[in-house]
């Protein structure tokens, strides 16, 4: 019996010490029990579908050309680490995505890239390539410290949910947006802060988002601020911008607001296009369950704002394109057209609408708020005959009609 008792002990302990990873002084990553001394080391040596957890802070220290790349599927658990960048370098990417299959990045902080060193260069702590062709989840990510873009999204399609992006940069010359969305890139942007964006060029402007494709997009539950006090902003910034709307190709675009608040010193939401770089085709916002404490402008013929709730504290203005209100609270109401239109078929305002109100609509007045409302003159409808009660509509029908 105390042979056998010693006999399991054994094979027990083999088993134990079996699954025990010891790993070498120094390793910073590791996957399935094998140490890696660096990211890179560790995205270099996995297979498709590995997962890579870092053990450590990891230095990335870029020198010309040693991004870390990653065309594999892969996911890279950071485990609450941080992985910095080299602050003087702005010509390469911390981390680079191409090729295709899905790329998870989670639970990690990047911060340092280029910081030092600012430029309006096109490249980010992260950069997903335009030839990229699969699917990227970032999750609980934090990046901070960085120049130009804190995420660069040009292919595939992404998901990123409770991120948060401290655009903040001391630089005189600093340039920063939170996320740069290019092509036909397409996701959701989820339970995400982008905060802090900076300009102190004139020649750019600066948002939390910048919109420079004709992907489908949603944007929801997210907080996009700027706060001027406490860092080195000189001119006003956007919560998201779009220019080149559409420009990749002749497919339509949309992207779509929900329950999120855009509160910065300059435009909640500018719409431009520009055919320098090919046609431009039509793309359409729609915004809803929002809080805007900026404006709302379209300077693009081929695009339209579609706003059916929310609440808006300053003007909307079509310079030209369509801005159409379905519903929301406004404040400070002002709007204005160029060549543009407005319609309005619903919401409150603390001004007449009167002039913008789409056929067949009528401002209501609510003294005791000194708001107004709109109503629609008729309630009902058979073929393209109105009728100003259902009751009527009801008499007149005729075996078959719709009302």
């Amino acid at each position: 019996m105390k042979r056998l008792l010693a006999m399991l002990l054994a094979l027990a302990m083999v088993f134990t010490l079996g699954n025990f990873a010891v790993f070498a002084d120094g390793d910073i990553a590791e996957i399935n029990g094998t140490g890696y001394p660096s990211l890179k080391a560790a995205v270099a040596a996995a297979n498709p579908g590995d997962t890579i957890v870092l053990l450590a802070d990891d230095d990335v220290s870029l020198t010309d050309g040693s991004e870390i790349e990653i065309n594999k599927s892969l996911t890279i658990d950071g485990d609450g680490h941080t992985i910095y960048g080299k602050t003087t370098v702005t010509g390469y990417n911390d981390i680079f995505i191409t090729g295709s299959g899905t790329v998870t990045i989670e639970n990690v902080n990047i911060e340092g890239f280029g910081c030092e060193a600012a430029t309006n260069a096109s490249h980010a702590p992260i950069y997903v390539s335009s030839g990229f062709t699969g699917t990227v989840n970032l999750i609980s990510v934090s990046i901070s410290r960085f120049n130009r873009a804190g995420v660069i999204l040009c292919g595939g399609s992404f998901y990123l949910e409770d991120c948060d992006i401290n655009c903040a940069n001391s630089r005189s010359d600093a340039f920063t947006k939170g996320i740069e969305i290019k092509g036909n890139a397409t996701g959701t942007i989820q339970d995400t802060s982008i905060y802090n964006m900076e300009r102190n060029t004139t020649a750019y402007a600066p948002a939390a988002i910048e919109i420079l494709g004709n992907g489908y997009i949603t944007i929801d539950n997210c907080i996009l601020s700027s706060d001027d006090t406490g860092h080195s902003s000189q001119y006003a910034t956007y919560g998201i911008v779009s220019s080149r709307v559409g420009q990749h190709d002749s497919s339509y675009g949309t992207t779509h607001l929900i329950n999120t608040t855009i509160d910065v010193t300059n435009g909640a939401l500018s719409v431009a296009d520009d055919d320098t770089y090919g046609p431009v085709t039509e793309y359409t916002f729609i915004i809803d369950d929002s809080l805007f404490t900026n404006y709302i402008a379209t300077w693009s013929d081929t695009s339209e704002v579609i706003i059916n709730s929310g609440e808006f504290w300053e003007d909307v203005y079509a310079d030209t394109g369509t801005i159409t209100i379905h519903g929301g609270d406004f404040h400070n109401f002002a709007p204005d057209t160029d060549a543009g239109t407005i319609v309005i078929d619903g919401g409150t305002f603390d001004a007449d609408p009167t002039a913008y109100l789409a056929e067949d609509y009528s401002p209501v007045y609510d003294a005791e708020t000194n708001t107004y409302g709109v109503k629609s003159d008729y309630a009902a409808r058979i073929g393209d005959v109105k009728y100003e009660t259902f009751e009527a509509a009801l008499a007149a029908a005729q075996t078959g009609d719709e009302i």
